[in-house]
């Protein structure tokens, strides 16, 4: 935005005027209202889009026994005792989750594996 308006009229500028006869003002105004709303909706979206991703991780009670595992990362998954994973995945998963503290028996699965199994109750 700065090259596309600002730079323009800040080069056409005699150095011996008066910045503000030339719409530098102006311009400079304008960009800082586009930044100001630009903000403003970005804030408004933050939330829809933290839910979005969240509901694109949550695999509470989901039945995951026939996934393909080929390319699939498993950090962030929520899970729980009800959740049913593919036989070759269940140590893996158990090792590397840890309580999501969102709600009781939800875990999520981390980056680093533990050192123990968690328990998934029900």
């Amino acid at each position: 935005m700065l090259d596309e308006e600002l730079a323009p009229t800040v080069a056409a500028l005699d150095p011996g005027g008066r910045p503000y006869l030339f719409g530098v003002d102006a311009v400079a105004q304008d960009l800082i209202d586009d930044l100001v709303v630009g903000c403003e909706e970005a804030d408004m979206l933050a939330p829809a889009v933290a839910e979005v991703e969240r509901a694109g991780n949550e695999f509470v009670g989901a039945d995951l026994s026939c996934a393909k595992r080929d390319g699939v990362l498993l950090e962030g998954i929520l899970w729980d005792a009800t959740t049913l994973w593919p036989a070759q995945w269940e140590t893996r998963v158990r090792h590397a989750s840890l309580p999501c503290g969102e709600a009781e028996g939800i875990l999520i699965v981390a980056a680093e594996g533990s050192d123990s199994v968690v328990p998934a109750e029900a």
